[in-house]
């Protein structure tokens, strides 16, 4: 899906005709997207076993719990945890555009969103490349606050991956990351067998209710 496809689909866009000051903050919004986002990413692979209360993650004290991880993570042998930001200067212009004109804050809000799930996108192809040339198959990526996978593990997993001195990002102590267009993802590597459920909304139990679920 293009950028133009995804930001409109964060707006809550379903194919309504733009008017011609909607389109013209449409293009500004990516284009100052690609301005300001300083993308960078972090990630590190760990055996994955079976613990009480979840799987465990080889080497650390992470426990990751819910049924919805384990059937992810279903015969994987190995998993990645990842983070990638945008960068805080796209934070702060968001901030500053919400200020002068909502509405426009809105459309580059919505486009920073595109953005960030663009470089989850390269990174997972990235992996999934890197996995295949060992033989094995990656899962589609999961992050904390979906399913029944807490947002409790979100320190935690930036603690692992030393985020905060490699890419600046951080959490509060109620789990939300800075800078706010940040993503964490676990990923499973499954030497036996393709996962079950490819990176679409088809794999979420949100799929029939989120209103930015892809067709």
């Amino acid at each position: 899906m293009s950028l133009r496809d995804e930001t409109l689909r964060y707006l809550g866009y379903r194919g309504q005709e733009l008017g011609p000051a909607e389109e013209d903050a449409l293009v500004r919004a990516i284009s100052e997207c690609g301005k300001i986002s300083k993308p960078a990413r972090v990630w590190r692979e760990f055996e994955l076993y079976n613990a009480p209360g979840g799987l465990g993650v080889g080497g650390t004290v992470l426990t990751l719990p819910g049924k919805d991880v384990s059937r992810l993570l279903c015969g994987c042998q190995r998993v990645i945890l990842s983070a990638v930001t945008l960068g805080l200067g796209l934070d702060r212009e968001i901030s500053l555009q919400f200020r002068r004109d909502a509405s426009f804050g809105l459309f580059l809000d919505a486009a920073a969103s595109a953005f960030i799930e663009e470089a989850c996108d390269r990174l997972e192809a990235e992996l999934r490349d890197d996995a295949q040339s060992r033989g094995f198959f990656l899962s589609r990526r999961y992050s904390p606050g979906y399913g029944d996978l807490p947002l409790s593990v979100q320190p935690l997993i930036l603690e692992i991956l030393d985020t905060g001195r490699r890419i600046g990002v951080t959490c509060s102590p109620s789990f939300i990351m800075t800078p706010r267009k940040s993503v964490t993802a676990i990923t499973g590597l499954n030497k036996d067998k393709p996962p079950d459920a490819a990176n679409s909304c088809k794999g979420c139990d949100k799929q029939y209710s989120c209103p930015y679920r892809r067709p």
